[in-house]
């Protein structure tokens, strides 16, 4: 698949969280209003921060996902998170290593969660690494773009549940 570099508008140290500022200029007013009724209504109701499929992260990997991506890492917002598998498992699951790594896994809110899956959102989902090929065996070389006020950042999500600048080589971290 061909893939066009992003572009870096700032840099993040590797295994420092981002800080969301106000501004999100990649997520349209109407859509980021639609995301933060949703996040409202999951907070009334006791909405889980996992997939409605249950739990698909063995705990620990759980547990370092939801440290490094503590917001949607599309649109920002901090509430219903759900893990979500940049590689697609399928029914059946993937008995692959790396499937329930937190290389393949990043946070994203409901609202964008069900958007990567779409119709509509799969195709940007990809370019943006939300979504990665099922033939993909090394997760942590292919990037996702993080979105941030000024725009976003490429980073690699790592097997420790980091982000790096670069992809790192030959054996996984």
């Amino acid at each position: 698949m061909n893939r066009s570099p992003i572009a870096r508008h700032a840099r993040l140290e590797p295994g420092k969280p981002l800080v969301r500022t106000s501004g999100l200029p990649s997520v349209s007013a109407r859509r980021l209003q639609r995301i933060r009724e949703k996040g409202k209504n999951a907070a009334r109701t006791g909405g889980r921060a996992s997939s409605a499929r249950g739990e698909s992260f063995p705990p620990a990997v759980a547990a370092l996902l939801d440290a490094r991506d503590p917001w949607c890492v599309h649109c920002g917002s901090p509430s219903g998170l759900q893990r979500h598998h940049r590689r697609i498992r399928g029914y059946g699951g993937d008995p692959r290593p790396h499937t329930s790594c937190a290389c393949v896994g990043v946070r994203l809110c409901r609202s964008c969660h069900e958007w990567a899956h779409s119709g509509d959102g799969r195709r940007e989902a990809e370019a943006e690494g939300l979504i990665i090929p099922r033939a993909v065996t090394e997760p942590w070389t292919e990037r996702v773009l993080v979105h941030t006020a000024d725009g976003g950042l490429a980073k690699f999500p790592t097997c420790d549940g980091q982000w790096a600048d670069e992809p790192r080589t030959g054996v996984a971290a």
